[in-house]
């Protein structure tokens, strides 16, 4: 079940906590008699249900619409930047970062209960098998395992900065591409009988940086690269030895068009990368492909339109 953008996707985006309310405190009159011209401090009680989620509405969809609008038509190092897909934004704010896509079901049940935690917490106190507001909902969904904690979910490995810059790539005078990650080892798709494919990422910014990383499901993603901020474009390639070969536009996070596609190859053939004997794939919208060899497009700089 996806969470839509008009069904207010970011509302798990929630205030650490919910406002002070000083039951506790004694409303009998203090014996110290007050100054005329010294006012009471006010009292406050915790929001309602409704009052907590109708203000969070409404702060969300004016964060939906600048992290939207925010990149659009933006100039300047930023110009060309997207951001990442609204069905994982609450991947990125989860503390735990757990698998967007795996989220939407609770984040809905969450949304409709009674619950004043933000979403976070609220999913926490579930993994401790606490009784929480919509956890019958989340039962006849099949959602609970027996002991009534959440089926299992992956957790997202974010990259801080400092990794990200060992996972940044780098190429030698021969075009062939490595990271201090990998101890400045070749890259190479062929792990022991598997054949795994690396993602990248490549940063916005005055200088358009790529960090790619082995691509394991469940442990990394490409919003895992870079902390699910905006990218100019993404995808995953396949590499034998340091030689790339084969790369395509491939994101669930991001889902980079055509065009990005094509930004990619141009960013890895301007930081001298060897794409020569690379086989390009363009996925369209659908599932409609567009393949092109490396060496065509270096000769003709292909443009698919």
């Amino acid at each position: 079940m996806n969470v839509s953008l008009n069904n207010n996707t970011h509302d798990d985006i929630s205030p650490k906590s919910v406002p002070f309310s000083p039951s506790s405190i004694s409303s009998s009159p203090s014996p110290i008699q007050e100054s005329p011209s010294v006012k009471s401090p006010k009292r406050y009680t915790s929001p309602s249900h409704a009052q907590l989620h109708e203000k969070m509405e409404r702060a969300f969809k004016k964060a939906v619409h600048l992290y939207k609008g925010t990149f659009k038509d933006s100039k300047g190092p930023f110009s060309g930047a997207f951001p990442l897909e609204p069905n994982y934004i609450c991947e990125v704010f989860d503390s735990r970062h757990r698998y967007g896509k795996k989220l939407d079901p609770f984040f809905t049940i969450w949304k409709k209960s009674t619950s004043c935690d933000d979403f976070t917490t609220w999913l926490n106190k579930l993994d401790k098998g606490q009784d929480v507001p919509g956890k019958e909902p989340l039962e006849k969904e099949k959602l609970l395992k027996s002991d009534g904690t959440p089926i299992d979910m992956e957790e997202g490995d974010y990259l801080d900065a400092k990794r990200q810059k060992e996972c940044q790539l780098q190429v030698d005078q021969k075009g062939l591409i490595f990271t201090e990650q990998n101890k400045r080892q070749l890259l190479d798709s062929q792990q022991g009988k598997d054949k795994i494919r690396y993602a990248f990422v490549i940063t916005a910014g005055r200088k358009h940086k790529i960090y790619t990383a082995l691509r394991i499901i469940g442990i990394n993603s490409h919003a895992s690269l870079i902390e699910g901020r905006p990218v100019i474009s993404s995808g995953c390639f396949y590499c034998e030895k340091g030689v790339i070969t084969e790369l395509i536009n491939w994101s669930g996070h991001y889902k980079p068009t055509k065009e990005q596609a094509v930004v990619s190859v141009k960013e890895f053939i301007s930081k001298g990368v060897d794409l020569s004997r690379a086989k390009i794939l363009i996925r369209g919208k659908g599932e409609e492909t567009t393949e092109i060899k490396g060496s065509d497009f270096i000769k003709q700089n292909k443009i698919i339109k």
